[in-house]
């Protein structure tokens, strides 16, 4: 099956294509999917190289204010929010879901005043639905998803994203319950 119609628009660095397409490379049967694609009228190839270069530019003041904001936001979430979640459910032994603790994060997301920030909520939201999983079963992808299954106390992983005034940051972590001494 093709990709979709001409109306697909997918954005592509176009001055790297050659490059890609001629070595051997691992992008090189993307590449030429992509040239196959783009000739069966099934997708149209945008250059989206001045947007990414503006997006990765050099940053003013005021917007390394707000990034550094939306960093903070991130870290007290996960610090006050999430980490104070995670040691009461752990040391009252009641069990939790992933999917219901990624729920508690994203409310807090939603509305830090719960955690004693003073935002304002207009500028402030979750840049995706927060990633909660233990148990064994890890999906490090950024499309990940938490499950419905109860939280294991044995190694878990926490991702959560705030954006404040559109800007957005995002922040990881690896919790070991009762780790070995020896690891």
């Amino acid at each position: 099956g093709g990709l979709g119609s001409e109306d697909t628009k997918l954005g592509v660095i176009l001055k790297e294509r050659e490059h890609n397409i001629s070595e051997d490379g691992i992008l090189g049967p993307w590449e030429r999917k992509l040239t196959e694609a783009q000739e069966a009228k099934e997708v149209t190839l945008v250059d989206i190289a001045a947007g990414l270069s503006f997006t990765m530019s050099v940053k003013d003041d005021d917007e390394l204010d707000v990034m550094k904001r939306s960093s903070i936001l991130s870290n007290k979430v996960m610090k006050h929010g999430y980490v104070k979640k995670m040691e009461d459910v752990i040391d009252s032994q009641d069990p939790i879901t992933h999917d219901a603790l990624a729920s508690y994060i994203d409310e807090i997301l939603e509305n830090p005043s719960k955690i004693g920030l003073k935002v304002p909520s207009d500028d402030v939201q979750a840049c995706y639905y927060p990633i909660v999983q233990s148990g064994g079963n890890y999906d490090l992808k950024p499309s990940a998803q938490s499950t419905d299954k109860n939280l294991s106390h044995d190694i878990i992983l926490v991702s959560l994203g705030a954006r404040f005034k559109n800007y957005c940051s995002n922040i990881s972590r690896t919790f070991m319950v009762n780790p070995p001494q020896k690891v």
